[in-house]
């Protein structure tokens, strides 16, 4: 999976949606962690989804810190 934070993109080996949170963690294959507040539980889902479908999602416009 790719996961694009701003400028760069990373390829990722897990995109992890803990039930009833904002937050998306996600794992880089070099195993560094992002938590991405993806502002509610219902757009954090839908990104799960996306990037399960699709294997790629941009999060560029949400809060991220590793």
């Amino acid at each position: 999976m790719r996961v694009k934070f701003g400028n760069h993109i990373d390829l990722c080996k897990r995109v992890t949606h803990p039930v009833g949170s904002n937050l998306l963690l996600i794992t880089t294959v070099y195993n560094s962690l992002y938590t991405v507040d993806c502002i509610s539980d219902t757009m954090a889902t839908e990104l799960h989804n996306k990037v399960l479908v699709d294997g790629y999602i941009d999060v560029s416009d949400f809060y991220y810190s590793n």
